[in-house]
């Protein structure tokens, strides 16, 4: 904490003033701070960052938790459709997805109250943003579940291929198919996965699923991808393992990048999201570690 006036803790609403963008501090050394929300969990405060990338992702947080914290009625109904539905879908559920329903009710808040996408600094922008959007949060819980639904049945056919293909017996194939599925659903995935993104995982399952078809003879030209595309995720773990604000978002379409390019490899007819090839791999993780 720097002691400055607009930093505050203990909020449950707007209950500060405008927040600037950034703020000097000192009269001989001058020294730019940038302003942000905080969430603390159970309420909200604000800070002073060195850094405008940090505070601008902490801000994000800080205020979707404003939002959460706004009308508890509302959230208590997003979180009890989203148990209903987990009760509903108990046996198709991988190990570490129990805390769905929390992860899922921010995941639509995210969405619902487009945290990311507008500039709120004051508690009039908050409330207008608040009134517009409100009506918004069911909305993306239905869309969310139906999306979890389609992922939660690709990914019971997928581990249904997966145990003929090893039929008691390891097989290189299978061991990249459950790693590549334990990254996609990893703890966390529904609220750290942007939407654009979360949408592409019906496919990835189809993708998996066409690549499994000629199992157990997938052929030599199957294996040479796989190294390549192991080759790639070693690069990516090395970059994401830096923890730059500044190259996250390249670090992230390089992650993505590998998705789509693993659909290219195994699942061509299926399409990508994006225009992808070594060429384009090689080009941006070269800019990243420049």
């Amino acid at each position: 904490l720097f002691g400055h006036e607009l930093e505050c803790a203990g909020m449950r609403d707007w209950e500060c003033g405008d927040l600037p963008e950034s703020v000097s501090l000192g009269d001989e050394l001058v020294l730019v701070r940038y302003p942000a929300l905080v969430d603390e969990q159970i309420s909200v405060g604000v800070r002073l960052f060195a850094e405008a990338d940090r505070a601008r992702a902490s801000h994000h947080k800080g205020l979707l938790r404003l939002y959460m914290l706004k009308n508890a009625q509302l959230k208590k109904t997003a979180k009890k459709q989203l148990e209903s539905f987990q009760r509903k879908n108990v046996l198709k559920f991988p190990l570490g997805m129990s805390s769905l329903p929390t992860e899922a009710v921010v995941a639509s808040y995210a969405k619902a109250f487009a945290v990311r996408e507008k500039s709120i600094r004051s508690r009039a922008a908050f409330i207008a943003q608040y009134d517009d959007c409100r009506g918004e949060l069911i909305t993306w819980v239905n869309r969310l579940e139906a999306l979890l639904e389609k992922i939660l049945d690709g990914r019971i056919s997928v581990q249904r291929q997966l145990r003929q293909l090893r039929s008691n017996r390891k097989h290189y194939a299978a061991d990249d198919v459950e790693a590549q599925l334990q990254e996609l659903l990893r703890e966390g995935f529904i609220v750290e996965t942007d939407w654009e993104w979360l949408e592409q995982y019906p496919r990835y399952m189809q993708a998996i699923l066409k690549r499994l078809e000629s199992a157990p003879y997938l052929g030599a030209k199957d294996r040479e991808l796989t190294t390549k595309i192991q080759s790639y995720w070693r690069k990516y773990e090395a970059e994401n393992d830096q923890k730059s604000i500044e190259k996250q978002p390249e670090v992230a379409l390089f992650r993505w990048m590998i998705e789509e390019y693993r659909v290219s490899s195994f699942a061509q007819s299926l399409g990508t999201k994006l225009p992808v090839s070594d060429k384009r791999l090689e080009k941006l993780i070269q800019s990243i570690s420049g």
